[in-house]
C-alpha cells in the first residue's frame, strides 16, 4: 500500500485564546471531514517503466525487477530575520530554497537491472546517463464510469548513489536517482497527474 510521510516548517503560528500570539483573522472551521471509503493505492496496481530517450517516457516497463520504491520531495524555505524590534520570533520574509526530488528504486536482479545495458550499467558508466521514470498506479476502482482512479509521476532522473539489500534471503540493488530539468521534449523535472472524486478533479 502507498503511504505518505510529511516534515512541515512553520514560519509563524497563532492559537485562539492565546495572550501574546492571538490570530489576526478569524480561524476558519473545517466541515470536511476523512473520507470514510477511502480508495488506496497498492503496488499491485503500479507498474514502472525507465527508458533512455525522453520522447519515450512511459514506453518500456520493467517487469519482475521493482520490488518497491521511496519518493522523496524537499522543498527548503529561505527564512528571512531582520533587526527591527518587532518583538517576534516570527521570520518576518521568506523565500523558496533548494528543491530537491529523489527516488529509490529498489530492484531485484534480472537483465533489465544487472549486466550489459542495464539500470546497474547506466550508474556505474564513466559518463553519467540520463533515465526517464514513469511511475502509473492505476486502481481497479472507477472514480467515475470507464474512468479509474490513478496517479502517475514522471520525471528525468541520474542515477547517483547505489547500496546493496536483500528481501526474502533475495539480493537486491538499491538505486537512486535525483530528477533533473529536461529543456528540449519534456520541460520538466517532474510532473505528476491524480485521478480522484474532489470537487477540482470534476468527476
Amino acid at each position: 500500500q502507498l503511504t505518505v510521510s510529511e516534515q512541515w516548517s512553520f514560519l509563524t503560528y497563532a492559537y485562539q485564546g492565546s495572550t501574546d500570539n492571538p490570530p489576526n483573522v478569524p480561524i476558519p472551521s473545517i466541515t470536511d471531514v476523512p473520507d470514510t471509503d477511502p480508495t488506496p493505492l497498492y503496488l499491485k496496481d503500479c507498474k514502472v517503466y525507465v527508458d533512455s530517450d525522453p520522447s519515450d517516457i512511459g514506453g518500456y516497463q520493467l517487469t519482475d525487477s521493482v520490488h518497491k520504491f521511496t519518493l522523496r520531495m524537499t522543498q527548503e524555505a529561505g527564512k528571512k530575520y531582520y533587526v527591527n524590534g518587532t518583538g517576534t520570533f516570527a521570520a518576518q520574509a521568506w523565500d523558496r530554497g533548494k528543491t530537491q526530488i529523489e527516488v529509490d528504486l529498489v530492484y531485484a536482479k534480472t537483465a533489465d537491472t544487472v549486466g550489459l545495458g542495464s539500470e546497474m550499467d547506466a550508474w556505474s558508466a564513466d559518463t553519467q546517463q540520463d533515465r526517464y521514470l514513469s511511475v502509473v498506479f492505476e486502481s481497479t476502482r472507477e472514480a467515475d464510469t470507464g474512468t479509474p482512479y490513478s496517479w502517475t509521476f514522471s520525471m528525468p532522473m541520474r542515477y547517483f548513489q547505489m547500496s546493496h539489500g536483500d528481501i526474502g534471503n533475495n539480493t537486491t540493488r538499491i538505486l537512486t536517482g535525483e530528477a533533473w530539468y529536461e529543456p528540449d521534449v519534456l520541460e520538466y523535472p517532474f510532473t505528476t497527474t491524480l485521478v480522484n472524486t474532489l470537487a477540482d478533479a470534476d468527476l
